[in-house]
C-alpha cells in the first residue's frame, strides 16, 4: 500500500512536468495568433501562420518545428522569374532581437506535410518550436475556416 502511495505521488508530480526535456523558450519567444487555414478534407498539406516575438537581446534562430499531427518545416514563398516559388528553409528562421517575425501567406510560414487526418475548423494542433540551442516552446495552432480570397488571388499565392 505504501508503494502505491509513493507511485501515485510520483505520477502526480510528473503530470505537471513539460512534455519535453531541455531548456524552455518561454520568456524569450512569444507566439501570437497562431493559426492554420482549414484545408480541404483530402489535403495532405497545410500552412501555419503566427507572429513570433523575441523578447531577448540576441537574435533567436528557430531550427525545427514538430507536431504529432504532421511533419513540420519552415518554408518561404518568393517571387522569382515572374512566378511565386516556395522553398524549404532547412537552416531555420531568425526572429530578430527585441523584434518580431510574421509567419504569413506569401512569405515565411510553417508548412505542415503528410497531415494525420482532417484539420477541421475549431481544432487546435500542438506544435513544438525548437531553437538552435535546443530550447523549445510548445504552442497550439488554431484551425480556422479560411476567409474570402482577395480580388485577383487565385488561391496559390499563399497556400
Amino acid at each position: 500500500m505504501r508503494h502505491r502511495a509513493v507511485l501515485l505521488c510520483a505520477l502526480a508530480a510528473l503530470a505537471g512536468a513539460p512534455l519535453h526535456a531541455g531548456p524552455d523558450l518561454a520568456g524569450r519567444l512569444v507566439v501570437h495568433g497562431a493559426w492554420i487555414p482549414a484545408p480541404p478534407p483530402v489535403a495532405r498539406v497545410a500552412a501555419g501562420y503566427a507572429v513570433l516575438s523575441n523578447t531577448g537581446p540576441e537574435d533567436l534562430r528557430l531550427t525545427a518545428a514538430s507536431s504529432p499531427r504532421a511533419r513540420a518545416e519552415f518554408h518561404q514563398m518568393r517571387h522569382e522569374d515572374d512566378e511565386m516559388r516556395m522553398r524549404a528553409l532547412p537552416e531555420g528562421i531568425v526572429v530578430p532581437a527585441h523584434g518580431t517575425l510574421d509567419l504569413q501567406p506569401g512569405a515565411v510560414h510553417l508548412m505542415f506535410l503528410d497531415l494525420d487526418g482532417v484539420f477541421a475548423a475549431g481544432e487546435r494542433i500542438p506544435v513544438v518550436l525548437q531553437a538552435e540551442d535546443g530550447a523549445r516552446l510548445s504552442v497550439e495552432f488554431e484551425i480556422r475556416q479560411p476567409g474570402p480570397l482577395p480580388a485577383g488571388d487565385d488561391g496559390h499565392s499563399g497556400h
